[in-house]
């Protein structure tokens, strides 16, 4: 007897003395109530402050199945009838009991219609309004099951090979076990007034309706300029599309900025997401870690755009709140929202590029015209064009505008997800891609200012030096590596210095300098002016172009290179590819006469981090420029005037220096679609016949000046598939960009 009340009290005080601590816990959880607090995603903001995204915070009252079908009424009178007559529940017959339920079962069920009545109220709802809500939560869910009863039958018929009555796989489903919403998107009065019933609630004991209903986080993401309306003065435009009548046209763009701003899902069990940041992570002794701004499932992340590559960022951390059973007291964790991502767009200067690039008639710079080329076949005419913008400030390498022709919103993705992924239409246009970042294309003769400043400053040739153009590079094989001159006229240019040679856009003399440069040196400078590498502008996914990997000299692909690619690089083709990103990032070094500054779609970003110095020859730039200006500005440049418009000028805006370079890239066949999606007389649009047929990409890049400015301000970069003449096609979506410019401030 001694030795087992010594064990006791020994064990009596190991409890209360050595383990009290965890007692203590233990007996503090089960007195606590913890409620989780959600976060405010943080807001994206073009670098004007308006907001692009924003989180609106909103609470739904959600009612527990069984208070919607009846059943938690008739639980309740089961389990008090039950108690009532327990010594005899089990020998009574089941009308009997039926008969002592329905004793109770109007108790419970005036509760439950006293708790509808209050949200009827708090909610500001006709009952006959509930009645509608509550009829439609119940036939949602019958509907589903009749759906899902189904499956599973016909799937244990061809499992079992044997029949299956429907009774056999009538389960409840998940729905059933789940809150749905009564109230939506309540106000912050009717919020306080749930949460202080449901508090109260939660320090009964008894079953109170109420312990069935929750205030279930219904926050929003919204992008208040998702949708513009622009009126476009067409005044400018080339003389064909100025209207006939009136020169305004009114265009919405919907979807502004969906591929840059991007979207937020709710994470899926199959996310990896959690698994990388977890809300609840166990130590190696068993305590749990709460990560405030870890992942659970039904949380919200970036999809795409700048919501997910800056989700690190936005994502900020949920709260929490303990209630004390004992003695009422609350305690709160205040969530710590997400901070605003600030970006380099001028959202309206994007609205008004966006429209000039839309693929509207009433507009008619993005479809194929009679202007374009010189061998146009009239059934290619109206054609919708592919194509991208990217506008620069060369001073801090910011992106005030990046378009992607075509588009899409979030409109569509949510009332026609496959269309953009298995249709014919998206699978040869490609909307989901993000063309300024995702696409590469070869530069053509956009690259030869990049080749000659890189040449005068690499020594290759002296800045008085000509190079005589007779057509082709060998005259005696005129065929290979000719003069776009030679091939149209067989004349050549004769002899050239650099900027005549940019005026003009002479191959031979381009040519002549990938000759003299080599692969290897040719590669070097191209790199270095950002070509073949990612600019890691703060988006994602991004094409990191194409340049010969020279550090890799023995794989297959480098030692089918040589001098003959060299030469091609030296006109934009061959094994050289850039992003319109990329270009804007190499025609702003050029500017600043050296200096790669990598572009950036964040605003106020550090600049010495992304700038990688150098220095370009200063005459060599000077000369460049001075080749560029006249291509817009002289009578023989490229980049002047439209032929086929009795020579009308590309450039029409006064008060602004244009040195400029146009470009017709030569690209491979694609599959273009030859009904243009137009639409038959009842409504239907036509089948889509596909034929395979060539094109060159039509580059245009101008380096822009503002009036009383000393130095180069911006970098406008078009590009447009399969088009045509650089100059027809792009130069005079360049000049409208000009005129947006000015519209909103720039110039």
């Amino acid at each position: 007897m001694f030795v087992i009340c010594l064990v006791l009290a020994v064990q009596l005080i190991f409890m209360t003395i050595a383990r009290s601590g965890h007692w203590k816990s233990q007996v503090q959880a089960r007195l606590t109530i913890k409620r989780f607090i959600p976060t405010v995603r943080g807001r994206i903001l073009d670098r004007r402050g308006r907001i692009l995204a924003e989180d609106r915070p909103a609470y739904d009252v959600a009612v527990h199945y069984d208070l919607l079908c009846g059943r938690w009424a008739y639980r309740m009178a089961y389990k008090q009838a039950k108690q009532d007559h327990q010594s005899a529940w089990y020998d009574i017959s089941t009308d009997e009991r039926e008969r002592f339920i329905s004793e109770h079962l109007p108790t419970y069920q005036n509760q439950v219609n006293q708790m509808f009545q209050v949200l009827a109220r708090l909610g500001k709802l006709t009952p006959e309004e509930l009645e509608q809500r509550k009829a439609t939560v119940l036939a949602k869910v019958a509907k589903l099951k009749t759906i899902l009863w189904s499956y599973w039958r016909k799937k244990a018929i061809k499992d079992t090979e044997q029949p299956v009555k429907l009774s056999e796989v009538a389960l409840p489903i998940a729905e059933e076990r789940s809150h749905h919403p009564i109230l939506r998107a309540i106000t912050g009065p009717v919020r306080l007034q749930i949460e202080q019933i449901l508090t109260e609630v939660l320090m009964e004991e008894s079953d109170s309706v109420w312990k069935k209903v929750r205030l279930v986080d219904s926050t929003t993401r919204a992008y208040p300029l998702d949708t513009f309306l622009l009126e476009v003065d067409r005044s400018t435009f080339p003389s064909p599309l100025r209207g006939p009548i009136q020169s305004v046209a009114q265009i919405t763009i919907n979807g502004l900025g969906t591929h840059l701003i991007g979207t937020t899902r709710r994470i899926w069990a199959k996310d990896k997401a959690p698994k990388r940041r977890p809300f609840i992570r166990k130590r190696m002794n068993e305590h749990t870690i709460i990560d405030y701004g870890g992942y659970q499932l039904g949380d919200r992340l970036g999809a795409w755009g700048i919501e997910r590559s800056r989700e690190n960022t936005l994502r900020g951390s949920r709260g929490e709140r303990w209630l004390n059973r004992e003695t009422g007291e609350v305690q709160t964790r205040e969530p710590i929202p997400g901070q605003d991502v600030v970006l380099s767009l001028d959202i309206q200067l994007q609205a008004r590029i966006a429209a000039l690039m839309s693929r509207d008639p009433n507009i008619g710079l993005m479809r194929q015209q009679f202007w374009h080329r010189a061998d146009i076949d009239p059934a290619d005419l109206g054609r919708p064009l592919n194509g991208a913008v990217v506008v620069l400030d060369v001073h801090s390498g910011e992106v005030l505008a990046a378009v992607s022709t075509p588009s899409y919103s979030r409109q569509d993705l949510k009332d026609k997800p496959s269309s953009f992924w298995t249709s014919d239409w998206a699978m040869i246009n490609r909307p989901q891609i993000f063309r300024p970042l995702a696409m590469a294309y070869p530069p053509g003769s956009t690259i030869k200012p990049i080749a000659l400043a890189s040449a005068y400053t690499a020594g290759l040739i002296r800045h008085g030096d000509a190079i005589v153009c007779k057509g082709a590079l060998d005259m005696s094989r005129p065929r290979r590596n000719r003069c776009w001159i030679f091939k149209h006229n067989m004349v050549g240019h004769g002899p050239m210095v650099g900027h005549e040679a940019i005026c003009v856009s002479c191959n031979v003399f381009f040519y002549t300098l990938g000759k003299r440069f080599g692969l290897e040196k040719q590669n070097l400078w191209y790199r270095r002016l950002g070509l073949g590498e990612k600019t890691n502008c703060g988006l994602t996914p991004e094409h990191r172009g194409q340049l010969p990997d020279m550090t890799k000299p023995l794989s297959p692909r480098s030692q089918k290179l040589g001098l003959q690619d060299a030469i091609q690089m030296g006109i934009g083709q061959g094994p050289v590819e850039w992003t319109p990103i990329q270009a804007a990032g190499a025609y702003a070094a050029l500017a600043r006469g050296g200096n790669l500054i990598s572009p950036t779609l964040l605003f106020n970003t550090d600049i010495a981090s992304r700038q990688t110095k150098f220095k370009l020859d200063p005459k060599g730039v000077q000369l460049v420029l001075q080749g560029m200006y006249e291509s817009v500005h002289s009578r023989r440049g490229t980049s002047h005037h439209l032929t086929k418009l009795d020579h009308e000028l590309i450039f029409n805006i006064p008060d602004v220096r244009i040195m400029g370079k146009s470009g017709t890239a030569t690209a491979g066949a694609r599959w273009i679609d030859a009904s243009y999606g137009n639409a038959k007389p009842d409504g239907k649009i036509q089948p889509h016949e596909v034929n395979k047929e060539p094109g060159d990409h039509a580059w245009f890049i101008c380096i822009v000046q503002r009036r009383g400015s000393t130095t180069p301000d911006f970098v406008i970069v078009v590009v447009a598939e399969y088009a045509g003449s650089g100059g027809a096609v792009s130069g005079p979506i360049a000049n409208q960009i000009l005129w947006a410019m000015r519209q909103e401030g720039y110039l």
